[in-house]
């Protein structure tokens, strides 16, 4: 189909992608032409990359049956504990990652990350004072970092 222009400004016979790189920017996007669905659409296998930034998010359930330290009072708070692996891709190094583990357990958190972690597989460690504040619990979590 030919390219025509009416007489009204109207362009017709243009395809998807028949125009250059960097022609359309922020002012020719229709105010809230970009809703939720489309942004949704850009973050695929949980996670996205905006300019340098990449961001990543998911979530598991905890194991049913967690370590026990025992009356090894060095690591107070480390009574019960365990630790997984989060599979990650598309950062140039180990992103900081954030957790919530809402147990309803004041002291079960997210200890720290494993010595262990790389920019493809992050370890979180979890401990709580009891082991109900670990065992089969809801966690999300949240990494970021630069963008590979």
């Amino acid at each position: 189909m030919p390219i025509s222009i009416s007489g009204d400004g109207t362009i017709t016979g243009v395809s998807v992608g028949g125009l250059p790189d960097g022609i359309v920017d922020t002012d020719m996007i229709a105010t809230n032409a970009v809703n939720g669905a489309k942004i949704a659409d850009i973050f695929t296998s949980g996670g996205i990359t905006i300019g340098g930034l990449r961001i990543m998010s998911g979530n598991f359930t905890s194991p049913s049956s967690v370590a026990d330290a025992g009356s090894n009072d060095a690591y107070p708070g480390a009574r019960y504990y365990f630790t997984t692996t989060l599979t990650i891709s598309g950062f140039a190094t180990v992103p900081a990652v954030a957790t919530t583990l809402a147990s309803g357990y004041h002291e079960a958190y997210q200890a720290s990350a494993h010595e262990s972690s790389s920019a493809t597989a992050v370890k979180p460690f979890f401990s709580a004072h009891r082991a109900g504040g670990l065992q089969s619990q809801p966690i999300y979590w949240a990494a970021i970092g630069e963008a590979s």
